[in-house]
Parts: structure tokens; sequence; C-alpha cells
């Protein structure tokens, strides 16, 4: 049998916001959103996809080291199958 356990865990919250543009949401607005240039929403928006290129690639890492097991199939005794006819 052999078996393997990672563990990952990813805590992340961001509550930022532009000064100037409050309203500004780079998960909705994307970088259309991004009024005359703003360098604090552009940085916002690469904060923004950071998380969400380390979100995927958390993910991808959980998909591809999940636990495993492999377990031989258990052999049918002799005598418990003579004693069964």
């Amino acid at each position: 049998m052999l078996r393997i356990k990672t563990d990952v865990k990813i805590r992340s919250k961001l509550h930022l916001k532009c000064r100037a543009h409050p309203r500004f949401n780079p998960e909705r607005d994307g970088e259309g959103g991004i009024k005359a240039g703003c360098s604090t929403c552009a940085a916002l928006l690469i904060a923004y996809q950071a998380r969400q290129n380390l979100l995927a690639a958390a993910e991808e890492y959980a998909r591809k080291s999940s636990p495993f097991e492999t377990v031989r199939p258990r052999a049918r005794k002799a005598h418990a199958a003579e004693g069964a006819r």
C-alpha cells in the first residue's frame, strides 16, 4: 500500500481601493475600467490577476498531488471457496 498526503492552505483576501476611483472593481471592470491610465487601478488589476494565478496554481498542485492509495485486491482463500460448495 502506498499513501502520499500533502496539505497546502492558501488564505488571501484583498480589500484594496483606489482613492481616486473607489468604484473600480478589477474582477468586473478589468483593464477597460481603468480611467485615465490610473497607476493605482493598474496595480489593483495586477494584484487581482496575481491572486487568480496563485489560486489556479494551488488548485492544479492539489489536483496533481492529491492523496492516492494503491491497494492490492484481496485473494480468495482456497479453503473458504471449497467450503462454500
